[in-house]
């Protein structure tokens, strides 16, 4: 129905209109209101967005700095120009990424968390997140060393700022800088990795290795800071009871 180049921003902005109305239906079906979950525009929505793309932006920073320093990788710009169809694929991006906040980190997030508490929901809604990409197409290694780990990082962003704008900014980056920088490919990228010619001492790692090590490294970082959510927000608990 649509030219090449806009297929997925489409997929993606019907997939954020159908997830936002199943929400309404079953908030609707409870007698409770899009606000009661923090679904709505409010005065600090772009700010607490734009933090999400700083956070993004860092942790992808840290990560790409890891594989320069400690393996045989650079990074050059990509002499193929960048095409219109590239633009739109990143702006579709927006769209993809709100539709996966709306239906993983909204209203499925909300109710398992007054449920079963944050250490279950992440561990299941982080499953879920990692299949739903299985079903999309993506190695199952692929989809539970990727989404399925940043999942808690959405998760905990999303109950820390107590929404999805922060989360859904987090996402956006590291969704838009893994194709500029040339992680996906050179179609489209602005900077691309390759290997240097002939790598200077103590840079003889594997970049899959320190990929993956970088990986658990964020794993092992969004379940302390979990953790330490839950100890914090018990803490105030307490204060309250008393």
């Amino acid at each position: 129905m649509f030219p090449d180049a806009w297929p997925r921003f489409m997929y993606g902005a019907f997939g954020t209109i159908s997830a936002f109305f199943l929400t309404w239906l079953f908030l609707k079906s409870e007698k409770r209101s899009v606000s009661d979950i923090g679904l709505v525009w409010e005065p600090g929505t772009p700010w607490r967005f734009f933090v999400g793309l700083l956070i993004g932006t860092s942790l992808f920073g840290v990560i790409l700095l890891s594989l320069l320093l400690l393996t045989p990788l650079q990074i050059q710009f990509n002499p193929q120009p960048l095409k219109a169809s590239a633009l739109v694929g990143y702006l579709a991006f927006f769209p993809l990424s709100l539709m996966e906040e709306i239906g993983f980190r909204a209203y499925p997030f909300r109710r398992l968390n007054d449920r079963f508490g944050i250490r279950v929901t992440q561990l299941i809604v982080a499953i879920v997140f990692a299949l739903y990409h299985v079903a999309g197409g993506q190695s199952i290694g692929g989809s539970f060393l990727g989404p399925g780990i940043y999942a808690f990082v959405f998760g905990l962003a999303a109950a820390w700022s107590g929404g999805i704008a922060v989360p859904f900014g987090i996402h956006v980056a590291l969704n838009i800088l893994q194709p500029l920088s040339g992680m996906r490919g050179a179609s489209g990228a602005i900077w691309m990795l390759s290997h240097k010619e002939s790598p200077a001492a103590g840079q003889a790692a594997s970049p899959d290795t320190i990929g993956i090590l970088m990986q658990f490294t964020v794993l092992a970082i969004a379940i302390l800071l979990t953790e330490y959510y839950i100890r914090k927000n018990a803490d105030k608990t307490i204060k309250i009871a008393s």
